[in-house]
C-alpha cells in the first residue's frame, strides 16, 4: 500500500483545505498523512511512497531538499497560480519535482502541456459552504474578496485601491473586508452575513474565497482576471466589471438588485467544482507517477523521431534567469537533435554568426534563452523547412509572448547551405539585413501559419513557444527601448511598438505592475535618447541604457517616500 505525505503550511489556507480533503478521500489502497513545513522542510515526509507538496512558495526549496536527504520517492507538486503569474518559479518547481498538477486550465495550455504536467482545476467543498440560509433572506451587504490594499501587481488582477473602496462604501449598505479567514468555518460564516461578494484578483486566495461565495448562495461580481473557466457570466450567473473603481461599483450595484436569482444560477454552475469530483484525479495522478519513477516499466522512452543528422538546435545565451527553463523546454522536445550552446557571445550578430560557421547539419533552429518551445516545435519547424523548395532560406514560428500577451514572430529554422552565404553585419537590424540582401539572389522566408483563433489553444493554434516569461527591471527596460529605436529606423517593420506605451500605462495606472512601468520607461528613453545605437545588441551594454539609472534612482527615491 502506498503511502502519501501531503506537505503543506497549516497558515496557507489554500493548501490546508487541499491536504484536508484529499486526506478525507483518500482511496483504500493509500494511507495518507498530512505533515506541516517547518522553516521550508517537510518533517515526516522522508519514508514515504510519494509527497505530495501544496506548499506555495517554499515547494521547490522543499522538493530539492528531500532529494539532498536521499529520498527516493515521488514528488509530486501542486501549482495553483493563473497564466502569467510566476513564471520563473513554476520552472524551479518543474524541475525539482516528478510531476506538476497544474489547476488553471489556461497555464497548462500556454505552457505547452509539457510531459509530467496534469491539469486538475480548482475545487471548493460544496456541502460544507452551502449552510442552510437562503440568498434571499441575507442583508444587503457587500463583501469584499480581500482587504483593499496596494501591492505592486504580478498578474492581470490588479488591486482595489482607495478610490474603488470609497465609491462602494457610498452605495448605502454595508461594506466588509474579510479580516482573518484562513479557518473555513469562519470564511463560511462570513459569507453568510452578506448576499454580494466582490473577487477582483486572480491569485489563489482570491479563487478560493470566489468558489465558496458560490457554494454558500453569494451573487458575485468579479474581474474577468479573477474569474474561473467561465464561471461567472455576465448578467446571468454574476456581473463581470472591469479594473476600473467605476465599473466596479456599477456591477456591484445590478448584484445588488437581484442577488437570489443570480446566486442560484451560480450554485449550479459551481455544482462541478466539488472535492467529491476533483480528489480522484488527483490520485491519478499519484499512481500515474508512482508507475513512472525509475525502473518501472513505465519510464518515459526516447524521442522516436531521430534528427540529429539533420538539426541543429543552437542556444544564445549570456545568463539571463529564463535558460534553464529554457533548456526544460528543450529536454521535453518529442524529437532528438544536434545541440549547442553559444555562451556569452557578443555582440548578438556575433553569437548569430557562430551559428553560420559551426553548423554541421542542413538545417539549424536559432533559439534564444528566452524562448521555451512547446515539445512539438523543433519537428514541426523542420517539417516546414524540408517539405519547402530550396529557394525558402528561413521558416519563421509564432511564440506567445506571455508579457505583450500577443503571438510574435520568433523561433526560427535556417536552411544552411543558403544562410551561410550571407554572413551577419554588426548593425541593429543585422537579421532583417541579412534578408534583404538574399532576396535579390531568389532565396525567400515564410511563416507558420498561426490558426486565426490562437487564443483557444495555443499549442493546438500554431503557436510554437512561449517568449518572455522572466524578466527583470533591466532586462524589460532593454527589451522595449530596443523595440523602440528599430520601430524609430524601420517603421514599416515595427508598426505595432506604436501602441505599446499607452497599453503599458493603462497597465501601470490598474496593476501597479513595476515591471509595466520599465518597460513604458524604456520606449519613452528610447524616444528621448541622445542618438540612435551603434551595432547590435550587446548585453555588455546593458546597464548604462540611457536613462535606466534615472529610473531605478526615481523608484528608490520614492519608495523612501512615506506614502
Amino acid at each position: 500500500m502506498p503511502s502519501l505525505a501531503i506537505v503543506c503550511d497549516p497558515r496557507d489556507a489554500v493548501a490546508a483545505e487541499l491536504a484536508a480533503a484529499l486526506a478525507q478521500r483518500a482511496p483504500a489502497d493509500f494511507e495518507v498523512a498530512v505533515v506541516a513545513v517547518d522553516d521550508g522542510i517537510a518533517h515526516g515526509a522522508g519514508g514515504d511512497a510519494a509527497v505530495l507538496l501544496a506548499a506555495g512558495p517554499d515547494a521547490p526549496q522543499i522538493a530539492r531538499r528531500l532529494r539532498d536527504d536521499g529520498y527516493a520517492g515521488a514528488v509530486v507538486a501542486v501549482w495553483p497560480h493563473r497564466w502569467p503569474r510566476q513564471l520563473d518559479r513554476f520552472h524551479a518547481l518543474y524541475r525539482a519535482a516528478d510531476a506538476v498538477i497544474v489547476n488553471d486550465a489556461v497555464c497548462w495550455d500556454r505552457l505547452g502541456r509539457l510531459p509530467r504536467t496534469h491539469l486538475v482545476a480548482d475545487a471548493v467543498e460544496l456541502e460544507f459552504f452551502a449552510g442552510t440560509t437562503p440568498a434571499a433572506d441575507r442583508p444587503a451587504r457587500v463583501l469584499l474578496g480581500r482587504a483593499p490594499e496596494r501591492r505592486q501587481g504580478d498578474g492581470d488582477g490588479g488591486w482595489l485601491d482607495e478610490e474603488a473602496l470609497w465609491l462602494l462604501r457610498d452605495l448605502g449598505v454595508p461594506v466588509e473586508s474579510p479580516g482573518d479567514v484562513t479557518r473555513a468555518a469562519d470564511l463560511r460564516a462570513w459569507l453568510h452575513s452578506g448576499s454580494v461578494a466582490v473577487c477582483w484578483d486572480d491569485d489563489a486566495e482570491s479563487r478560493r474565497v470566489l468558489l465558496a461565495a458560490a457554494a454558500s448562495g453569494c451573487a458575485v461580481v468579479c474581474t474577468d482576471a479573477a474569474n474561473l473557466d467561465g464561471l461567472i457570466e455576465d448578467g446571468v450567473s454574476g456581473y463581470l466589471a472591469g479594473p476600473a473603481p467605476a465599473a466596479l461599483r456599477q456591477s456591484v450595484e445590478k448584484a445588488l438588485r437581484q442577488p437570489a436569482q443570480l446566486a442560484g444560477a451560480l450554485r449550479e454552475r459551481v455544482a462541478g467544482w466539488s472535492w467529491t469530483r476533483r480528489a480522484p484525479e488527483y490520485f491519478a495522478v499519484l499512481r500515474d507517477t508512482l508507475g513512472r519513477l525509475p525502473g518501472t516499466a513505465a519510464t518515459t522512452a526516447a524521442p522516436a523521431v531521430d534528427l540529429r543528422g539533420a538539426v541543429t538546435v543552437f542556444v544564445t545565451t549570456v545568463g539571463a534567469p529564463s535558460y534553464a527553463a529554457c533548456c526544460d523546454h528543450l529536454a521535453a522536445q518529442d524529437c532528438a537533435f544536434a545541440l549547442q550552446v553559444i555562451d556569452h557571445v557578443a555582440p548578438m550578430s556575433a553569437a548569430f554568426q557562430r551559428m553560420l560557421d559551426t553548423c554541421a547539419t542542413p538545417f539549424y533552429v536559432q533559439v534564444d534563452e528566452d524562448m521555451l518551445l512547446y515539445p512539438h516545435a523543433v519537428r514541426r519547424l523542420y517539417e516546414q523547412a524540408r517539405a519547402a523548395p530550396p529557394t525558402l532560406a528561413v521558416v519563421v514560428g509564432w511564440l506567445l509572448d506571455a508579457h505583450l500577451d500577443v503571438p510574435v514572430q520568433g523561433v526560427k529554422i535556417f536552411r544552411h547551405a543558403v544562410a551561410a552565404r550571407y554572413p551577419f553585419a554588426d548593425a541593429g537590424s543585422f537579421e532583417i539585413a541579412q534578408l534583404a540582401r538574399m532576396r535579390p539572389d531568389g532565396y525567400t522566408h515564410a511563416v507558420v501559419p498561426l490558426a486565426a483563433d490562437w487564443s483557444g489553444s495555443v499549442a493546438a493554434g500554431g503557436i510554437l513557444g512561449l517568449h518572455g516569461t522572466h524578466w527583470t527591471p533591466l532586462s524589460i527596460f532593454e527589451r522595449y527601448a530596443t523595440y523602440e529605436r528599430s520601430r524609430h529606423a524601420l517603421p514599416t517593420h515595427h508598426r505595432a511598438v506604436r501602441t505599446w506605451a499607452a497599453m503599458f500605462l493603462e497597465r501601470v495606472l490598474t496593476t501597479g505592475s513595476e515591471l509595466d512601468l520599465f518597460a513604458l520607461m524604456g520606449v519613452i528613453s528610447a524616444r528621448l535618447a541622445s542618438g540612435d545605437a551603434d551595432g547590435a545588441k550587446d548585453y555588455r551594454r546593458y546597464e548604462g541604457l540611457e536613462g535606466f539609472a534615472a529610473v531605478r534612482a526615481f523608484l528608490a527615491e520614492l519608495h523612501r517616500s512615506p506614502r
